[in-house]
């Protein structure tokens, strides 16, 4: 393509995506459309966030939140079955039981959110290097929610 201006034609032989003037091009600088109407799980489910928000904030920070929330209400959940009837074993059992249900279901909920997005968002970043290393640890993190339930028997 020949410039219009009849100026020198710049070619991005290093794959810098950046033009002759030095401002990005193509893809790189990508910016979420601003669609404030929509939620952040609808987002990220279509992979409209960026990387670095999706990967540090909902990844990295919300797991920390919903384990550590979960492992609470994991306790929260023995100590009112102690409460319940103190003298048995069986109801802080079942007191922990039911807060572990609860996290193991909230946990895999979030996880398979938390993968999806990781995946579909991978490449709204600068440097396609972070999209492939993102996609890979979508994988492996899917990998690591998949196999133990299937190794262990829990679902079969």
């Amino acid at each position: 393509m020949i410039p219009q201006d009849g100026g020198p034609v710049f070619v991005d032989q290093f794959g810098t995506g950046r033009g002759s003037d030095g401002r990005k091009r193509g893809n790189q600088g990508w910016e979420p459309e601003p669609d404030d109407d929509q939620p952040t799980w609808r987002r990220v489910l279509r992979g409209q966030e960026l990387l670095w928000k999706m990967f540090w904030f909902y990844f990295l920070c919300g797991h920390g939140l919903i384990y550590g929330v979960g492992f609470g209400v994991v306790v929260v959940g023995m100590i009112v079955g102690f409460a319940v009837d103190p003298g048995s074993l069986n109801s802080g059992v079942a007191g922990l039981a039911t807060g572990a249900v609860a996290l193991g279901t909230v946990g895999l909920l979030f996880g398979a959110w938390c993968g999806i997005g990781l995946w579909r968002c991978a490449y709204n970043v600068d440097d396609r290097r972070w999209g492939h290393a993102a996609r890979v640890l979508a994988v492996v993190y899917g990998f690591g929610i998949i196999v133990p339930p299937l190794r262990y028997g829990i679902f079969g």
